[in-house]
């Protein structure tokens, strides 16, 4: 659909083995470029909000860095700390971008009340 279509991954929490398991993510992605680019924050997993000005920080760093035309972001509502906290970042750093919010199923029932879903195959 979008052959030049480059993908930025930011991973926030990617201490320790974390960070090679989000490059490899990234680069198994099918719409990654030849090499994706990953801004990786080793941020403590469960605990971005308690970190709140040095993830802050991380977000304003990333307007330097990118210009991005559009950003998917966690669902506003979403139950882990983290995921809510990153949301609330993206809209506050990226004020004139498009913003979407995603949601995955989980454990939780944490669905919120999305606008669209789209159900993603095994392969895909």
């Amino acid at each position: 659909m979008y052959p030049d279509a480059e993908v930025l991954w930011v991973v926030l929490s990617a201490e320790g083995d974390r960070a090679e398991e989000a490059r490899r993510s990234a680069a198994s992605s099918p719409r990654a470029s030849p090499l994706p680019v990953c801004f990786l924050g080793e941020f403590r997993d469960g605990f971005l909000p308690y970190a709140g000005g040095e993830v802050k920080e991380f977000f304003e760093g990333l307007k330097d860095e990118i210009a991005p035309d559009v950003i998917f972001t966690h669902h506003r509502s979403d139950l882990h700390q983290d995921h809510r906290f990153a949301c609330e970042l993206a809209w506050n750093t990226f004020r004139n971008h498009l913003v979407l919010e995603y949601e995955i199923p989980k454990f939780d029932g944490d669905m919120g009340a999305p606008n669209v879903f789209v159900h993603l195959d095994d392969q895909t």
